[in-house]
């Protein structure tokens, strides 16, 4: 089999020296090839006209034009996979959280050269979010808009617990419009850094039928939505209220590396949801999640995994499976079908997430 292409990618940076580490950090990656560099947006608009890059990293403190109205422009006429560089200041977060709702596909920090370990790592991570943007494709010029629902009214029955991290943004996107107004409540913990999740969840919101909102502590889990942790800061824990389900947003250090971490909230949903719980692990690097899923399972709840060959990065998942904690393995357009099947096995036809006419019901058997 011939080995695909590596990834072209233009790099967009006002500074010599940012530039200089980000193309070391694509020709470190054999996956990856530098199609040219560019220190604008009056440069990078050549390139991206003439060669159509598969994947662009942006920093948004351009000269001259700065990169979020690049952004804009280039995405509406020539809609390109993105990443764009975050510097770490405060007072960036709110420019790279519109940069997420106006089309970029993740979100990396741009390299400093002062501490080696660290440098290192950042490049490794880029290179993983870059590849992520390629296997999400280029994101619609335009989104029909999603037909208004009325606030849900019902306090869950049942719990879905999704986890995700690397590439996971991307497979939300194709996950949740799958679920609709029926769907029982869900709790999402995807690893992001603070500032970034509020902008998510409105653009989640936004696809389909399934109500999407950050998760405040105390919110009750309700049917047809999901409330996704806040990142950076706090663990999100469910709880219960007399017959009702809540989330709880608590201190705590890290967990796995991760704060929220998954493992966290699939602990809390084994201990307090149980038989009615299920629990859903997305593409991602490490092993968050898989021994919370191991005690979804065992307390009785359904688990799937994604599987290898539509995960980013197989980390999360593979643990899973190597554990024992899932329960079935499926690529992620079949997630929403087997967990139908799964939660409701005396009815195989029914919509527990909305199934659509063409969607394959195929999974792969946990091992």
């Amino acid at each position: 089999m011939k080995p695909a292409a590596p990834l072209r990618v233009l790099v967009v940076d006002g500074s010599p020296q940012a530039r200089r580490l980000l193309c070391q950090a694509i020709a470190a990656d054999a996956h990856l090839e530098l199609l040219a560099q560019a220190g604008d947006a009056w440069a990078a608009r050549d390139v991206l006209v003439l060669q159509q890059p598969d994947v662009v990293v942006l920093d948004l403190d351009l000269p001259r034009i700065d990169g979020l109205s690049f952004l804009r422009r280039y995405m509406r006429a020539l809609p390109t996979p993105t990443v764009v560089l975050d510097s770490g200041r405060a007072a960036d977060r709110g420019r790279i959280a519109q940069a997420l709702a106006e089309g970029a596909a993740g979100v990396a920090a741009r390299p400093t050269a002062d501490d080696p370990v660290r440098l290192q790592r950042q490049m490794r991570l880029l290179a993983t979010r870059i590849k992520a943007a390629a296997r999400g494709g280029a994101p619609q010029a335009a989104r029909a808009a999603a037909p208004a629902l009325p606030p849900p009214q019902l306090a869950a029955e049942r719990v879905i617990a999704v986890g995700s991290s690397t590439g996971g943004v991307e497979a939300l996107n194709q996950l949740l419009p799958a679920f609709d107004e029926h769907t029982p409540g869900m709790v999402i913990v995807q690893h992001m850094p603070a500032g970034f999740t509020g902008s998510l969840a409105r653009r989640l919101d936004g696809l389909g039928r399934l109500r999407v909102r950050e998760a405040r502590d105390g919110d009750r889990v309700l049917q047809g939505q999901a409330l996704l942790a806040p990142g950076g800061q706090r663990h999100m824990v469910l709880v219960r209220a007399g017959a009702q389900f809540r989330v709880r947003l608590v201190d705590g250090d890290p967990v796995n590396y991760s704060r929220p971490s998954v493992d966290v909230l699939f602990e809390s949903v084994a201990e307090q949801a149980g038989a009615r719980s299920a629990a859903v692990l997305l593409t991602g690097m490490g092993r968050d999640g898989a021994a919370g899923m191991l005690a979804i399972r065992r307390r009785g709840g359904h688990t799937v995994a994604q599987d290898e060959a539509t995960s980013v990065v197989f980390g999360m998942p593979q643990m899973a499976r190597r554990l024992g904690a899932a329960e079935a393995v499926a690529p992620l357009s079949a997630i929403p079908a087997t967990l139908a099947r799964l939660m409701n096995p005396q009815r195989p036809g029914a919509a527990t997430p909305a199934t659509h006419a063409g969607e394959s019901d195929d999974s792969e058997p946990g091992i």
